[in-house]
């Protein structure tokens, strides 16, 4: 899985996935690589990554909430480089901020404010 991570705005934060495939020991003569109902060629086409409905405490998996509770497909994008096929799966991921929220800003929040008590104490 290839992607850079930009945690940026954090817990706000989404990430693009990428799986490629290849096959670095046949060329194209010998083997194409092609995505399930796509054709053989360059560009977008079948379909790449099909997941069921997921549900995850902290990761947001898919487009959209949508996904959660109908699962998603993403498109293959088939490219040939130096006579070998390569297709790449593309998904996209998102941090559900609740979690942070709950982990650690409102715990850090609460050690902050009994730490400040001292100063109103008599």
């Amino acid at each position: 899985i290839k992607g850079e991570l930009d945690l940026g705005p954090l817990p706000y934060d989404e990430h693009v996935g990428r799986v490629v495939m290849s096959s670095f020991g046949h060329n194209t003569k010998q083997l194409r690589i092609i995505a399930k109902g796509g054709t053989i060629g360059p560009g977008e086409s079948g379909t790449g990554l099909s997941a069921p409905p997921m549900n995850h405490s902290i990761w947001a998996l898919g487009p959209d909430e949508d996904a959660q509770l109908e699962g998603f497909q993403t498109p293959s994008i088939n490219e040939v480089r130096k006579g070998v096929d390569y297709a790449s799966l593309v998904f996209k991921f998102a941090r559900k901020p609740k979690f942070f929220v709950d982990q650690v800003i409102i715990p850090c929040f609460l050690f902050l404010l009994v730490a400040y008590m001292q100063f109103w104490v008599d």
